[in-house]
């Protein structure tokens, strides 16, 4: 008999879940380990959880060491300045480790990452920060991007002649082998106006959907840009920003299935119920994928990329109605005793019954938590 949702997850949970370490939980108000995001990492060690409540927050810098940091349950806790600038460094990851950032409302610049970097429902903070995209990718092998929203800085104003700044992009990357971009709402910034003194003064170009240059490879499924406004200048305007931007070293691949989305819950606490949500054309028959890490591969444009680490556990959900919403109901299984969380990453499949066409979904994380917490 084929498993139930509940049973087969609950059962994967428990001989399946990827080593997790402690959870650090951060709450401004003093309720929690830690005030600040910054302090929780620094004690943190590879593959703790930061559980970050409602707050307004520094930003955090993390460097060698993959960690998930996550937003509580209902929470959007912000990132602003600090000292320096409002923007959150992560750099130098092992590879096949994972660096999650979920729920959280920061630009973020990852540098160096071997690993695999996912960001989930992340959105810039009000008001952002001039010049920074949404995150920005330097020398990364995998960077995932899901659910976000995201709003460029716009670039300054210079005086004096020269090109002014441009003005950020949703997604940026540098160097990076791949990054995938998938059911984001991005507006870039608008590039800062140039005014001429010792020489011409030239607008700065507007921020774009996705910026890929040297060497990057994208790949962009259910994406919706508003590309930025390029800055006027005393000698030239600069130009506007574009959906998906590429230099000529890099490459782009666009998926024919940008309305196949999953939506899981963030955060879970043993024996709490959530749902798992896939939006589709009806009829299309899903199965769920369930892991305990991700080692994504680009399997094509037709299908996507499969983010999933072996071994994978696919669970039958059923065929999608004809409202186009398929929802099925996890609850979370009790932990082993001797941990405090661990994180789930999952996928959707959909199978066209009537041919052979097989794509894939946004991959998403689940960590779920021991019920003290």
């Amino acid at each position: 008999m084929r498993p139930s949702l509940l049973t087969a997850l609950s059962v994967w949970m428990v001989v399946g879940m990827a080593v997790a370490g402690d959870v650090h939980v951060v709450d401004g108000t003093g309720a929690g380990d830690f005030l600040t995001p910054q302090k929780a990492i620094d004690a943190a060690q590879e593959g703790d959880v930061i559980l970050v409540r409602e707050g307004r927050y520094p930003r955090f810098s993390v460097t060698g060491k993959a960690v998930s940091i996550v937003a509580e349950a209902g929470a959007s806790p912000k990132m602003l300045k600090g000292t320096g600038t409002g923007v959150c460094w992560i750099d130098h990851s092992m590879a096949s480790s994972v660096f999650l950032v979920s729920g959280i409302d920061a630009h973020l610049r990852f540098h160096y990452m071997d690993g695999v970097v996912l960001v989930s429902g992340a959105t810039t903070p009000v008001p952002n920060e001039p010049l920074y995209s949404g995150v920005y990718a330097y020398d990364c092998e995998w960077v995932l991007v899901s659910g976000c929203r995201f709003l460029g800085g716009d670039g300054y104003d210079t005086t004096g002649g020269g090109p002014a700044c441009n003005g950020g992009s949703g997604v940026e990357a540098h160097y990076s082998t791949n990054v995938a971009v998938y059911d984001c709402q991005i507006q870039g910034g608008d590039g800062g106006y140039g005014s001429s003194g010792l020489s011409c003064g030239y607008g700065g170009a507007g921020g774009s959907g996705v910026f890929l240059a040297g060497s990057s490879f994208g790949f962009t499924q259910r994406l919706l840009a508003i590309p930025g406004l390029g800055g006027g200048g005393d000698c030239g305007d600069g130009p506007d920003g574009l959906v998906v931007a590429i230099d000529s070293s890099s490459a782009h691949a666009r998926s024919p299935h940008d309305e196949f989305v999953l939506k899981a819950p963030r955060v879970l606490r043993e024996k709490k119920s959530g749902a798992i949500v896939i939006r589709g054309h009806p009829g299309v028959r899903v199965s769920l994928g369930v892991s305990h890490g991700l080692d994504p591969r680009f399997v094509g444009a037709g299908a996507g990329v499969f983010a999933l680490r072996s071994p994978v556990q696919l669970i039958d959900m059923g065929t999608i109605p004809p409202s186009g919403v398929l929802v099925r109901p996890y609850t979370a299984s009790d932990l082993p005793a001797s941990e405090e969380g661990g994180v789930l990453y999952l996928q959707a499949v959909g199978n066209v019954p009537a041919s052979k066409i097989r794509y894939l979904s946004n991959p998403e994380a689940l960590v779920v938590l021991d019920a003290s917490l």
